[in-house]
C-alpha cells in the first residue's frame, strides 16, 4: 500500500476502505492484514470514499461518481460531472 497522502477512509464490518490522492483506492477484506488497489471499470482511480447506508460511493479521477451495493466488488456509475463542468463553463 502506498504512503501518499490519504484523501478519505470509509469501512463496513471487517472491509477497510482507504482513498489516495495520487495512488488511488485501496481495500482491505481483512481488517487490514492484506490490500488490494481498487480500479474502475474503465481502469481509472477512486481518489475519494464514502458510506452511506452501506452504500459505498467515490469519485473517480475522471470526474465519474460510482456506487456499489456489494461491499466494493461491483462498481456502477451515479453521476458524470464532466458534462456538469462543461456546462459552467
Amino acid at each position: 500500500m502506498p504512503f501518499d497522502d490519504v484523501t478519505s477512509l470509509a469501512y463496513t464490518t471487517n472491509t477497510i476502505f482507504v482513498a489516495f490522492y495520487d495512488s488511488g483506492l485501496y481495500v482491505s477484506r481483512n481488517n487490514g492484514l492484506s490490500w488490494n488497489v481498487v480500479v474502475g471499470p474503465f481502469g481509472e482511480m477512486f481518489n475519494n470514499v464514502g458510506i452511506v447506508d452501506n452504500v459505498i460511493y467515490v469519485f473517480s479521477s475522471i470526474l465519474w461518481l460510482y456506487y456499489s451495493n456489494d461491499n466494493g466488488y461491483t462498481w456502477n456509475k451515479l453521476v458524470d460531472w464532466t458534462y456538469e463542468i462543461y456546462i459552467l463553463i
